[in-house]
């Protein structure tokens, strides 16, 4: 409403236009606390998944060797890798 309007208007009309402001603050007041729970909620989230993904665990898990485990080039693979190549060696010369 403009300046004019707020002159001409009357008492009870005023009265309503600020009893809609203040209804109007207070829905607002209530989304931004709601907004700020939220933000809360992700970061408590957020923390929880970087402790995971990159803070020490309690519980580790160590797996022995497989025997049967085809190597990367690891060192302590050699018997696995040379029989892999004694293999790879026989393929490659029966299909040459």
């Amino acid at each position: 409403m403009t300046r004019d309007g707020l002159d001409q208007a009357s008492h009870e009309e005023l009265i309503e236009l600020a009893l809609a402001a203040h209804q109007s603050a207070e829905q607002e007041k209530e989304r931004s606390h709601a907004l700020d729970v939220r933000l809360q909620e992700v970061e408590q989230q957020l923390r929880w998944f970087k402790t995971q993904l990159f803070g020490t665990k309690s519980e580790r898990r160590f797996v022995e060797d497989e025997p049967s485990q085809l190597c990367l080039g690891e060192p302590g693979s050699g018997q696995i890798a040379g029989e892999f190549g004694r293999v790879a060696t026989l393929l490659l010369g029966w299909l040459l």
